[in-house]
């Protein structure tokens, strides 16, 4: 929980703005599915928001899956003999 989810909350912009933190971090939590998930969530629920107004988190979010996918299709052993 330390390792994960503590900061994936604190740099997602849920508890700190995005805008107010250092340059660096504005490129680190574009790599964090929490960010997005947070951009589309204030965008529904407090604009109103359509699909696609949110066609960019959206496709954050898919390549990010696309990528996380291919990594974990990689690393996994084909088979189970040693």
């Amino acid at each position: 929980m330390m390792i994960g989810l503590l900061p994936s909350m604190l740099l997602s912009g849920f508890v700190f703005p995005i805008d107010n933190m250092p340059q660096f971090f504005h490129y680190f939590t574009a790599i964090l599915p929490a960010r997005w998930f947070m951009v589309i969530s204030r965008d529904v629920f407090l604009q109103g928001s359509s699909l696609w107004e949110l066609r960019v988190p959206f496709g954050a979010l898919i390549l990010i899956n696309c990528v996380v996918i291919t990594l974990a299709v990689k690393k996994f052993k084909k088979d189970v003999e040693p």
